[in-house]
């Protein structure tokens, strides 16, 4: 082996550009290849950072009348389950939060929170660095409030203190115990920015009428779950046990219970699940680049194992075996493989930080996309496949020629012959593939362009937003109304400022919350009624974000708790509901009785690809908010003109408020396009590299072939024959091969056409 190397070196350095173009082409498609399988091995391969990770599984309650929706378990569901399973070790229900820091001598600042149920820590197999973690009687209703503190905000807020379990911080100017630092390396949910600390769900329990705590009922719907099997459960013994349990609730509690079913998936999936079918379609367009790359390099080393049948024939001759050629030639290719590789290897280093940087916000795992250990020994392996791949048919075609023929005047013109029409079955499957590239990149631009033309409902131009909390411990709810209109008084005297307003959640933000409503004129039971999207906004929301009001009015200064209740529905619930009536006017009823008062247009709140679903506005003033999404429209197009305004005014109200999430609304709406847009833009890049690669090889061949016909040309034009005649001869070879990979790649990509793969990857 080492002297077939040691040969094979000696004799790539003696043909530079040959061996240079090769090295360039491997690396390519080895260079592309590993850098998104180290995307896909750190999104999808690499388990989860819990032990045990396969007995993970994600818990959620939806209702059976809507399965496509995404679920969400509440409280109360959450401990019947908990309590009356024999499928999991443990269940526990969290929820992720922000809030603001104080106290203890650290300066106010936001931190990122999670809301979680005790079991969460022995479930993840979590033991605290100092103190303890809690107990499952500090969740009742009215417990003390403790926390969990992260090992990094321990160490850089706290300095690392070892008395701080014990002490008190202030969270939202709410008094929390600290019980415990969490061990190193956890971390849950997995999510950016990092959770810091844990809160105990004793912090969601809320008075009763009769000032006792209580957790909110049954219908409130807005947590996760998360399990963890026993030992030999499978998935669906826990998802048959849980849908017992929730049958068992749904008599029990029908109206709102009923048809409420239970989903149990791997948390794996819910992790990764929205980007599994994006990566595996980048990972098998890569893989289809790299085979038009061994292709090509193939089709080089048989142009150059033409003029070497004669060297060959000699080998054997000289009673070298056929074997022993085969494994020379195999030498030589390895060796170019091994090469192109390793400097694959370095383009892959680069195009890594290229591709994260890139990556849309939502990408799960992205900050563990490295080159490490795994993604070395594939391309190690892609290295191998691709020298094997690229030089067993050169070495098959030049040792099982004839030896005594390849040694008489003229076999190499056979054999040129004979190493040309192998060529053109490469290139013909190069053109295939490349083909199937474009147009899946085709559909999916197709699909791209088509969102983008989707209009969503609203005029995200020059506005601005930022989420603001005020502290339940300071502000009663006549309080929070008094302080969000003063701030809005405020934003709209400043020149700059044309309107502004707030509501929840916001368009494209990702959160939904759900309701059911009855109709006044046709009263239902409570577990029949219609289910819609509800939306708390401000009076001047529609006016700031260009929601066009259609029938009736938006909310005025009249809408109060004092005056009587009303409700704005959107085009979708109006045009349902109310076919050929007109709903402004109508009465409709969700604990209480609401007057709708006018009928604005449509907007996609979920996804631009999603459709319209019915809507209820309800009116901030009759339906007091501790926190909101405050929407500020500039008078110009640059947005970021108000943010400074936006902070100023907060602080001048409320010195300690901090403005989470500032974002220009155009933010979200990118947002909704990041995904099919990434997704886009690299199998774009791919194909085109593709396309470039086949136009390499089918540019080879034809050169080839043409310097092979030389003397043969020569004869024609001697004849007679013109110059136009020889450029149709030589042109017509070319788009034969051509034609042939066109009508192949036409016949595998009309299955992707036919199954709508480029829609169905936009969703």
């Amino acid at each position: 082996m080492r002297q077939d190397l040691l040969f094979a070196l000696r004799t790539l350095m003696k043909v530079p550009g040959f061996t240079a173009v090769a090295l360039l082409t491997l690396a390519l498609g080895i260079g592309a290849n590993t850098a998104i399988f180290s995307v896909v091995n750190a999104v999808l391969l690499r388990p989860l950072p819990y032990p045990d990770p396969d007995r993970l599984v994600a818990v959620d309650s939806f209702d059976s009348r809507r399965e496509a929706a995404q679920g969400a378990i509440g409280y109360m569901d959450f401990f019947d389950l908990r309590d009356l399973n024999s499928t999991f070790e443990n269940l526990a229900i969290y929820r992720a939060d922000r809030e603001t820091l104080s106290g203890t001598g650290v300066e106010t600042m936001p931190v990122s929170t999670a809301i979680v149920s005790t079991d969460i820590f022995p479930l993840m197999r979590v033991t605290p660095l100092l103190g303890r973690f809690w107990t499952r009687s500090e969740e009742k209703p009215g417990s003390a409030l403790n926390v969990v503190i992260s090992l990094r905000l321990w160490q850089e807020r706290f300095h690392g203190d070892p008395a701080l379990p014990g002490k008190t911080i202030m969270l939202g100017r709410r008094a929390y115990t600290v019980t415990g630092i969490a061990g190193k390396g956890f971390q849950f949910p997995m999510q950016t920015p990092l959770v810091d600390i844990w809160i105990s769900i004793a912090v969601e329990t809320v008075p009763s009428a009769g000032e006792a705590a209580q957790y909110p009922d049954r219908g409130a719907q807005y947590s996760d779950a998360i399990g963890r099997l026993r030992p030999g459960v499978s998935i669906e013994q826990a998802r048959a046990d849980l849908q017992t349990i929730a049958k068992r609730l749904g008599n029990q509690f029908p109206s709102t219970n009923k048809y409420r079913a239970i989903r149990v998936v791997s948390q794996t999936e819910r992790v990764v699940g929205k980007v599994q079918r994006i990566l595996f379609v980048l990972l098998g367009a890569v893989l289809a680049v790299l085979l038009i790359a061994c292709a090509n390099v193939a089709g080089l080393q048989l142009s150059r194992s033409a003029g070497r049948a004669r060297e060959v024939g000699i080998r054997i001759a000289l009673g070298a075996g056929r074997m022993r050629v085969i494994r020379q030639l195999l030498a030589e290719s390895l060796l170019l493989s091994s090469v192109g590789a390793a400097l694959g290897l370095l383009l892959a280093w680069w195009s890594v930080e290229a591709l994260v940087r890139l990556a849309p916000a939502g990408l799960p795992r992205s900050e563990d996309i490295r080159i490490d250990g795994v993604v070395l020994a594939f391309t190690t392996a892609m290295g191998m496949l691709a020298g094997i791949v690229s030089g067993l048919a050169p070495a098959l075609q030049l040792a099982r020629g004839d030896a005594g023929e390849s040694l008489k005047d003229g076999a190499r013109s056979a054999t040129s012959a004979r190493h040309n029409r192998l060529r053109r079955v490469f290139v013909t499957l190069e053109v295939a593939l490349a083909l199937v590239l474009l147009i899946g990149s085709g559909l999916l631009i197709e699909s791209l362009w088509k969102l983008q033309s989707v209009k969503p409902g609203f005029e995200p131009g020059g506005v601005w937003t930022a989420h603001v909390s005020l502290p339940d411990a300071q502000y009663s709810e006549e309080r929070q109304a008094a302080f969000f209109r003063e701030l809005f008084a405020r934003l709209e005297s400043h020149p700059e400022v044309a309107a502004a307003g707030g509501a929840m959640p916001l368009p494209l933000s990702g959160n939904d919350w759900g309701t059911s409503f009855d109709l006044v004129t046709h009263p239902l039971p409570p577990e029949e009624r219609p289910h819609a999207d509800r939306r708390i906004v401000t009076r001047d929301y529609f006016q700031t974000m260009g929601i066009p009001v259609l029938a009736g009015r938006a909310f005025t200064d009249r809408d109060t708790q004092a005056s009587g209740l009303v409700a704005v529905v959107n085009e979708t619930l109006a045009k349902r509901f109310f076919p050929g009536q007109n709903a402004v006017g109508q009465r409709i009823k969700m604990g209480k009785e609401r007057e709708i008062v006018g009928v604005v247009g449509d907007v996609k709140h979920d996804r631009l690809s999603a459709a319209f679903t019915p809507e209820l506005y309800l009116s901030e003033d009759q339906s007091p908010m501790s926190f909101l999404n405050i929407v500020v429209k500039a008078k110009t197009a640059n947005a970021s003109v108000v943010a400074p305004i936006l902070q100023a005014d907060l602080r001048a109200l409320d010195a300690e408020l901090v403005a989470f999430d500032p974002y220009p609304m155009t933010h979200y709406l990118d947002g909704a396009l990041s995904q099919p847009r990434y997704l886009a833009m690299l199998l774009g890049l791919f194909a085109a590299l593709a396309l470039t690669l086949t136009i390499v090889g089918l540019y080879g061949v034809i050169a080839h072939s043409v310097a092979q016909r030389t003397r043969e040309i020569g004869t024609r034009i001697a004849l007679g024959a013109l110059p136009r005649d020889i450029a149709r001869m030589v042109v017509g070879q070319g788009f034969g091969i051509t034609l042939a990979g066109v009508g192949i790649g036409i016949a595998c990509a009309l299955g992707f056409t036919r199954a709508r793969c480029g829609a169905s990857f936009m969703e």
